[in-house]
């Protein structure tokens, strides 16, 4: 596994090293972050947000690195989960999980659509035809509605399962 990233490394000119700081220490931090400030500004109760650019982030890392990204994505998400979970001063094994489903599905999700935007308009990409511009805003849209679908049963079933603090 380690001389897959070697060789994506030496193909964008950087060190292995390099490109696993960022996979594993920039994408969960760049993810919490803008996560925590759509969390901000979401509508109340606070944990329903209209524009959640992690989303994008998660799909954007993974259209541009492969594969190798999505354990960074659900790095992010777990901890900005944990951190919401944790903000009603509770921290259980309900909690856990649901935060553990949460970045599952947003793993899944950006992982899907980064494969999918590889697949249909091909990476290395300009993305400066409308062509290409129009099927990523539509894989980009499939893929968030078909995985907020499975979280939102995911964590309803773990609701009704037990009680939890969900937001």
């Amino acid at each position: 596994m380690d001389k897959i990233y070697q060789d994506k490394a030496a193909k964008l000119g950087n060190s292995a090293a390099r490109q696993l700081v960022l996979i594993y220490g920039a994408l969960p931090l760049a993810y919490i972050i803008t996560g925590h400030l759509g969390l901000v500004l979401a509508v109340s109760p606070g944990y329903a947000t209209a524009v959640f650019l992690p989303a994008g982030i998660g799909v954007g890392a993974a259209f541009m690195l492969g594969v190798a990204s999505v354990p960074g994505t659900f790095l992010g998400s777990f901890v900005l989960n944990i951190w919401a979970g944790y903000s009603v001063h509770t921290l259980s094994t309900v909690n856990l999980g649901t935060a553990a489903i949460i970045a599952f599905a947003s793993a899944l999700q950006a992982g899907i659509g980064g494969a999918l935007l590889r697949r249909v308009i091909g990476y290395p990409t300009l993305l400066d035809t409308l062509h290409d511009l129009l099927l990523f805003c539509y894989f980009r849209l499939v893929s968030v509605l078909s995985v907020q679908r499975f979280q939102t049963e995911a964590c309803g079933s773990l609701a009704y399962s037990g009680p939890a603090t969900l937001h």
